[in-house]
């Protein structure tokens, strides 16, 4: 039986993306069609991001044996089959087509004669073009595996977004694709979707409104994993953010590949590639450097997708192997344990799932990305709490011999550089993550995640907003860079980045000595030399001015050198009950009480409805599934 691998993607409204990633060359698109039309004398190369199929993983990973190259064509021209392969190209087969309609088949090729690199399709026109209607690379091998997919999608009040993902699903699932989806389950953290979202479409028969308390991605993606577990039907699951851009057919591929598999733990992390940069790879799965103060780095940062010889290298794995995928998408076995996430409302829960589950098994390939709003806008204090909270949770239980000194010394390097740079409330929410941390897991087990939420979203002084005209169009001033960049630092700490004191600046009509930097950067430099720093984004739109505060920075400082102190004496003990807890923090008893679907939220809800009150106290009020 022949099963279709790899269809081609072709550009489609509601993408801003690069033609790059789908075609070079002379093609343009032909509506209503579909596909591409390669006008007389012009040829169009597929050797693009989207369009190229990978030698290289579906031989070092699947069972597929042989491949065949297959092009609905229609009009005169040529097609021809090409591998690159360390850079070179070599032809492989040229088919001449000239009718109404045609379908151009090469022969299938062995994939271990292959070895590695890609495989692509190059279209020239003849006279009158040619359209290329679709693409795809097939097999006759069989699947090693039944696959039913359960998408899980936590989505907070972004009904646009959601929408126009539910829109591009419908469309492709009307043209024959995603048969490999048994349920889609879009949980409902806001609780302002109409259970029927998805009408009477295409989709009406597999979508699943879940209504849910807010208790963050990690509780929306839980209850999402719960709900799928208790329906018995999936074998695969793949976890899927609400505010993210993607062709549909990523998903169809992703399906095939976990179908192929010769490992039946084979999970695939998806690469984010900025909407504000739509032709570059953010990340291609990640690893984490525990030691690190930023200890997750992003795989294949900054690499130009629209460049061919990129893709060889990306399918090589050459940056490392994958320790764990981010959320935006993930694809995993469900059988890949019975726990569930760690409950960390937001940051980390996906570390902490690859790291303890699906990382070794983890793999990323050129053709399966999407798009996903830039973190430089979404990082700041908020971010911050969590992020410093949640990574000494995660170190403690996945790091052995991560020790006290090894917080201590990442926080320091945290707290105390927002402090250097004027950033008060990051400092001060980066201390807080840590004293929650140390408060130990049955405070943590006893959260009410929204309040808190709510609580240390309310912070002084690093609002990003649009900026005044006359503050965004301020000039860059450069950093120092090489020796003047450490030699800046060194004295930053040393003379307390000027605060001293009883030191005090005032200038009628504001400030004379205004630094400009990064969003997210920690200007300890800048701040030695000027009493205000416009921290903005790259395109200088949105952002805020950050001032220097000598009593709060001495009040913080206090604060972090006393929370050094209990890091030191606390840590151990703290990181063993953590590691004790452990199976009660990730347990269906603790996260039904969470979501509100246990035995005493049911209770709840006929004591509620008894009593005359609305349901909606209770935070849930359907039944549990199963």
């Amino acid at each position: 039986m022949t099963s279709i691998l790899w269809s081609a993607i072709w550009p489609e409204p509601g993408i801003d993306a690069p033609t790059e990633l789908y075609h070079r060359g002379g093609a343009t698109l032909p509506a209503p069609t579909g596909g591409l039309h390669v006008g007389p004398g012009r040829v169009a190369d597929l050797d693009t991001y989207f369009n190229g199929f990978s030698v290289t993983t579906w031989r070092t990973h699947t069972t597929v044996g042989s491949v065949t190259a297959r092009a609905a064509v229609e009009g005169r021209g040529r097609v021809r089959l090409v591998h690159r392969r360390h850079g070179a190209a070599s032809p492989l087969g040229v088919i001449e087509v000239a009718g109404p309609r045609d379908v151009a088949r090469f022969d299938p090729l062995e994939l271990a004669a292959l070895i590695d690199g890609r495989l692509h399709l190059e279209v020239a026109g003849g006279d009158g073009g040619l359209t290329v209607h679709a693409v795809s690379f097939e097999t006759d091998s069989p699947r090693a595996r039944a696959v039913e997919l359960g998408i899980v999608v936590t989505t907070f009040n972004r009904p646009e977004e959601l929408a126009a993902n539910l829109a591009r699903l419908e469309r492709h699932a009307a043209a024959g694709g995603l048969g490999a989806v048994g349920e889609l389950v879009i949980v409902d953290n806001g609780r302002t979707l109409p259970t029927d979202v998805a009408g009477r479409g295409p989709l009406a028969d597999v979508v699943t409104v879940l209504p849910n308390p807010n208790t963050g991605g990690a509780g929306g993606f839980t209850r999402g994993l719960m709900h799928l577990r208790a329906r018995g039907r999936a074998t695969h699951v793949l976890f899927m953010d609400d505010d993210v851009a993607f062709h549909p057919g990523i998903v169809d591929r992703a399906a095939a590949l976990l179908g192929h598999a010769r490992n039946p733990r084979l999970s695939i992390a998806g690469a984010m590639l900025a909407d504000d940069d739509p032709g570059r790879c953010f990340e291609n799965g990640a690893r984490y450097e525990p030691a690190r103060v930023y200890p997750a780095r992003a795989r294949a940062h900054g690499v130009d997708l629209t460049d061919a010889a990129s893709l060889e290298a990306l399918d090589r794995d050459d940056d490392g192997p994958i320790d764990y995928a981010a959320w935006w998408f993930h694809a995993f076995p469900i059988a890949v344990t019975d726990h569930n996430p760690l409950p960390l409302f937001l940051r980390g829960d996906d570390v902490a799932w690859g790291l303890m589950h699906t990382g070794p098994h983890t793999i990323a390939t050129a053709g399966i990305g999407l798009w996903h709003q830039s973190f430089e806008l979404k990082n700041g204090p908020h971010a911050w709490y969590y992020d410093t909270r949640n990574y000494a949770l995660v170190n403690a239980l996945t790091v052995p011999g991560y020790r006290a000194r090894h917080l201590a010394w990442r926080y320091l390097n945290l707290a105390g550089r927002s402090l250097l740079s004027f950033k008060y409330a990051s400092a001060e929410h980066i201390t807080a993550g840590i004293e929650a941390f140390l408060a130990g897991p049955r405070a943590w087990l006893d959260l009410d995640h929204p309040a808190l939420d709510a609580e240390i979203r309310r912070f002084d002084g690093e609002q990003i907003a649009p900026l005044p005209s006359e503050i965004a169009a301020l000039p860059d001033r450069g950093a120092a860079q090489g020796p003047a960049r450490y030699a800046a630092a060194i004295a930053s700490v040393a003379l307390l980045a000027g605060h001293v004191p009883g030191r005090r600046r005032r200038w009628p009509g504001g400030f004379r000595r205004v630094a400009t930097a990064p969003l997210q950067a920690r200007a300890l430099g800048a701040s030695l030399r000027h009493d205000a720093i416009i921290y903005r984004n790259a395109a200088r739109s949105d952002g805020f001015v950050a001032v220097r505060d000598d009593q709060r920075f001495y009040r913080d400082l206090g604060r972090m050198l006393r929370t050094t102190g209990r890091i030191l004496v606390r840590y151990r003990a703290a990181a063993e009950a953590y590691r004790r807890c452990y199976p009660e923090l990730v347990s269906d008893a603790h996260w039904h009480r969470q979501l509100g679907t246990g035995a005493d939220a049911r209770r709840a809800v006929v004591e509620a409805s008894a009593a005359g009150r609305t349901s909606g106290e209770t935070g849930y009020t359907r039944a549990p599934d199963g």
